[in-house]
């Protein structure tokens, strides 16, 4: 009986100390998440920055440029046809390039640490 207790009370004794341990790892977790969610909503306003960029600078680009050098290209004895086509071919490169960073940025936006952390969790048991 008394080899019973004495286990019952390790166990209990344990569990008292898995309490405060479970808590403050449910706190770290929350408080990463909540960190998270603002680094996502920092970048989630740096891609509306960003795509807005973008078509601010399609459109110059198209309005501005596209004229002048379509106006150069036709000097230099090309088509029409051949100088819009590589007036195009400049825009869309720009146009990516523009994606590619937003795409770079968009990560942080799925919380990968706090992923993580819920997946090690979810390891220990």
């Amino acid at each position: 009986m008394s080899k019973k207790k004495h286990s019952l009370t390790k166990v209990l004794f344990k569990l008292l100390v898995l309490v405060p341990t479970l808590f403050s790892l449910i706190g770290k977790v929350v408080t990463l998440a909540g960190y998270e969610a603002k680094l996502a909503g920092r970048s989630l306003i740096v891609i509306i920055i960003l795509s807005l960029l973008a078509g601010v600078l399609f459109a110059t680009t198209w309005l501005g440029i596209l004229a002048m050098l379509f106006m150069y290209l036709v000097s230099l004895q090309l088509s029409w046809q051949i100088s819009l086509f590589i007036l195009i071919i400049v825009n869309l490169c720009c146009l990516a390039i523009i994606l590619c960073v937003m795409n770079k940025i968009k990560k942080n936006l799925l919380f990968p640490e706090t992923r993580e952390q819920l997946r090690e969790v979810s390891k220990i048991r």
